[in-house]
């Protein structure tokens, strides 16, 4: 499914002409790509490869907050971002017959530093958690010591219906009866992080996801790509950026070279950083094949 066909970044020119009064050093994202880059056109998967400061993440967030995609954690934003935005044109499907496809409102723009935050958010809730459970464990055997004889006339009527309660209870069920949540289970950061990939990528809908494979060991990398590969038969589109070659050799992806001048498709067995793990790996050949062979 293809809901995005193109994005356009404005010309070097183009961002000389905005700039023109501007006396400020930190234009960014201005004069972050110093050469005119054609239309980049979209397949339902393309991946955008290149090194730290290529760019890659600055067109995932340029394109996302151009068609207004959800998303959870901020992004590296100046006051020069949205004046860029302006400047960029995208091309959703259909344009070309006057019956452009209309984006799914469940699409969205996914980073690992929303695995992150969420990570954190269940480590604060769980710490919130304990200490209401401490709490309410002290009012527990508050209750239980109120009354020592079966009778109100002690502490009065109240006192004896709490005491009462507290006896149809051990501490964690009466933390439990007055409002305290069970704890959440915490996962690994890569268990979390493939889940919450799997969590928020829908049936339909565009995504833009940005370095997925952070925190993912290559297997759930693997899992990921499978994932990936099965939500394409339905009617989701991917824009992926990714240094991952278990991602990059995702069968039919369209992949661009941000470390090239002018940005290109290329093949993925081709990469800068894919030739040299080969490279690396052939370096070790002899290792890799006494490990096959019998003792």
């Amino acid at each position: 499914m293809i809901y995005l066909e193109s994005f356009t970044l404005p010309t070097v020119a183009a961002q000389e002409n905005a700039l023109t009064y501007v006396t400020d050093t930190n234009v960014y994202p201005f004069k972050l790509f110093t050469e005119d880059i054609p239309p980049l056109e979209f397949a339902p998967v393309t991946i955008l490869y290149g090194g730290n400061g290529s760019g890659k993440t600055t067109i995932l967030n340029l394109i996302a907050q151009y068609l207004e995609l959800g998303r959870s954690a901020p992004y590296n934003k100046t006051k020069y971002f949205d004046s860029f935005k302006q400047l960029c044109c995208a091309k959703l499907a259909g344009s070309d017959e006057r019956f452009p496809i209309s984006i799914p409102a469940e699409s969205r723009y996914i980073s690992s530093d929303e695995v992150f935050a969420r990570i954190l958010k269940t480590r604060q809730d769980n710490e919130e958690r304990d200490l209401r459970l401490n709490e309410e464990s002290r009012n527990w055997r508050h209750d239980i010591k109120k009354l020592r004889l079966n009778t109100w006339e002690q502490g009065g009527v109240d006192q004896f219906l709490a005491h009462r309660n507290a006896l149809r209870h051990n501490p964690v069920s009466y933390a439990r009866s007055r409002g305290v949540s069970e704890r959440v289970r915490e996962y690994s950061n890569g268990e979390n992080a493939f889940l919450y990939f799997t969590e928020n990528i829908g049936e339909t809908g565009l995504y833009l996801l940005d370095e997925p494979e952070n925190s993912l060991s290559p297997t759930l990398q693997l899992q990921l790509v499978e994932f990936l590969r099965a939500s394409l038969e339905l009617r989701t589109q991917f824009i992926i950026a990714t240094h991952s070659p278990l991602l990059l050799a995702l069968g039919g992806a369209r992949v661009y070279d941000l470390s090239t001048q002018p940005i290109c498709e290329r093949p993925w067995y081709k990469l800068e950083n894919i030739r040299l793990l080969h490279d690396f790996f052939m370096m070790h050949h002899d290792a890799f094949c006494e490990g096959d062979s019998p003792s």
